[in-house]
């Protein structure tokens, strides 16, 4: 495959540098599950090591918080107003009030460690503010646990890599795996059960 054809090794080239910690920030940045690994695989590309990529996704969840913050004290306010943000907050409480090990999960301390970890930081923050925290605890525990998510992602990422030889085929084999594994999990609780 030419290099053009490459968008990586497009952005690898066009990086000498501190460019190339630039993209690899910039695609930490994306609230997608495919930022990480194309981000880590962009960093170890351009020669980043472990310690500086870890360091940029730190950074960039701080901007992320920096960002949403005001957004979401705008929301809340606007949440007392009535409207859309009020029907929201109605079917988020619906939704807990019929998965009992859901609102189980988000009560106290857990809530933005579980959510952050599980879905991103802005909605750890949501749920410690659900649950009575104030923002510098709540973006604290929901940034430990995207930061926890960030190593469990890019651990695997790099053996898939270094498994594979491919960054692509290691990019879509991780979406793949990502998606399959937990809904096979499921089944195979349901089936169980």
């Amino acid at each position: 495959m030419p290099p053009t054809a490459d968008p990586l090794a497009v952005l690898a080239l066009a990086s000498a540098g501190s460019h190339g910690m630039l993209f690899t920030f910039l695609l930490f940045v994306i609230p997608t599950g495919a930022g990480i690994p194309a981000g880590v695989l962009l960093g170890q590309r351009v020669g980043l090591t472990a310690a500086s990529m870890s360091g940029l996704y730190v950074g960039s969840g701080l901007l992320r918080a920096a960002l949403f913050e005001p957004v979401f004290r705008w929301l809340a306010r606007r949440r007392h107003a009535g409207g859309r943000v009020t029907r929201w907050h109605e079917a988020s409480r619906a939704l807990l009030a019929r998965h009992a090990m859901l609102s189980r999960a988000v009560r106290g301390a857990w809530a933005p460690l579980v959510v952050g970890y599980n879905l991103d930081p802005m909605a750890g923050r949501v749920a410690a503010a659900a649950v009575g925290m104030g923002w510098l605890r709540g973006w604290s525990l929901a940034l430990i646990a995207d930061f926890a998510y960030f190593v469990s992602t890019a651990v695997p990422t790099l053996w898939l890599q270094r498994v594979v030889g491919n960054e692509w085929l290691t990019l879509l084999l991780f979406i793949v795996l990502s998606t399959a594994i937990p809904m096979l999990w499921r089944r195979l609780r349901r089936s169980t059960t």
